[in-house]
């Protein structure tokens, strides 16, 4: 578990499948996923468990106040590390999403990447304020690639 003024991350957990389902489902994060497609509920609990399963994934919930307002993951690939995450929509626009994933960055080994959609200024803005660099486009159609060495 990671603490700072304000946030706890803490590692995911099976009991957090229906907080993630409905983050995942949520319009706005639904607009910026690669994946955009509604997720079905069994299509979600099949993932959850893999993940929670994986050596090559890292999930945490991201509490403020005893609050889930956020989730952050990274998984494990050729580069290194593939970060994402969501900040929860009671949570948006507070800066959450900066602190929080420079709280989790600060945990991982180095090289780390992420890709995130072309014009997601709040992914963009969290992602710049981190310390990750745009290194050009993702190998996806209308989704650039940042990185951290």
């Amino acid at each position: 578990m990671t603490d700072s003024p304000g946030l706890v991350l803490r590692p995911a957990a099976k009991a957090d499948a229906r907080l993630l389902y409905e983050w995942r489902n949520d319009p706005e994060a639904r607009k910026n996923s690669r994946h955009a497609d509604r997720v079905s509920w069994e299509t979600h609990e099949a993932w959850l468990a893999r993940t929670l399963a994986s050596p090559e994934c890292i999930i945490r919930i991201v509490e403020e106040q005893g609050r889930p307002v956020g989730m952050l993951r990274a998984d494990q690939c050729t580069q290194g590390w593939e970060l994402s995450w969501t900040v929860a929509p009671c949570a948006r626009c507070r800066g959450i999403g900066r602190r929080m994933l420079q709280q989790f960055v600060a945990t991982l080994a180095r090289p780390l990447v992420a890709v995130i959609r072309a014009g997601n200024v709040p992914s963009i803005k969290i992602a710049s304020a981190t310390g990750l660099l745009r290194v050009g486009p993702a190998d996806q159609p209308g989704f650039e690639l940042w990185e951290l060495d």
